[in-house]
């Protein structure tokens, strides 16, 4: 009979509710730029999804970590012009218009030794490979400090109004926003915002060519040493989205 079946409401309200709260998910505190649609986010406080690819990449317990406990570390031979790479391999998306944003410093003992600082995504969607990057200059031999992007003839060139006075011979937490649209009818650049510049880079092309390649959305994150002292940069607080307006 209807009146032995047991009362399923709580069980189904419970439910209901847990679907509910599983769909609303809230933003970190530290995102400075509200994302249309997050692609991936990363704090570095859980298990390490970065690999390397040159020099040395780990997660690490640091005071340069901005949330948290953790940050990624990025570690150079003590060489010159040694570099360190990590990367990180997301599943082919589609073509949109995208953003990038993360903190980054840089500590090395007081000596200014950084070369370069690297952001690259490249974008593969089985018929064209398309590569945006950004680098920050701190050519301390040749006094150049500034931002340079990496053009549609794979060379990197200087982003106009693009100086930038970083001090790198210790920690300063650095704010990175780049927005980059991969979209087929446009293939450029947007914007750069930093710690102390807001540029629009519209009018500036990123490289792109046909190749037949497995889909994928790959993230480099990197950095050179300008002198024989090791460079260690961090990073933390990574959050790329797309569908961007």
């Amino acid at each position: 009979m209807a009146g032995d079946l047991p009362d399923y409401t709580k069980q189904i309200t419970v439910l209901l509710q847990a679907e509910i709260l599983s769909q609303v998910r809230q933003l970190p505190w530290w995102v400075r730029y509200s994302p249309k649609q997050v692609l991936y986010l990363d704090d570095f406080e859980g298990v390490l999804k970065w690999e390397q690819t040159g020099g040395t990449v780990a997660k690490e317990s640091s005071i340069s970590a901005f949330e948290g406990s953790n940050c990624l570390t990025l570690t150079t031979g003590a060489a010159a012009d040694s570099t360190s790479w990590a990367a990180l391999y997301l599943g082919g998306v589609t073509r949109s218009k995208m953003a990038i944003q993360l903190r980054w410093n840089v500590y090395n003992a007081d000596v200014e030794a950084l070369r370069y600082f690297y952001v690259n995504l490249i974008l593969k969607d089985g018929s064209y490979v398309s590569e945006a990057a950004v680098r920050y200059v701190n050519w301390v031999t040749s006094s150049q400090k500034k931002w340079q992007y990496l053009n549609e003839s794979s060379a990197y060139a200087d982003i106009p109004n693009g100086d930038e006075n970083i001090e790198t011979d210790y920690r300063r937490h650095q704010h990175l926003y780049l927005v980059i649209d991969f979209s087929d009818a446009v293939l450029r650049y947007k914007r750069l915002v930093t710690s102390k510049l807001d540029l629009d880079l519209s009018d500036l092309r990123f490289n792109h060519y046909a190749a037949v390649e497995p889909l994928s959305l790959q993230i480099n994150l990197g950095v050179e040493t300008d002198k024989a002292v090791a460079v260690k940069a961090a990073v933390d607080a990574v959050l790329l989205s797309d569908e961007e307006p």
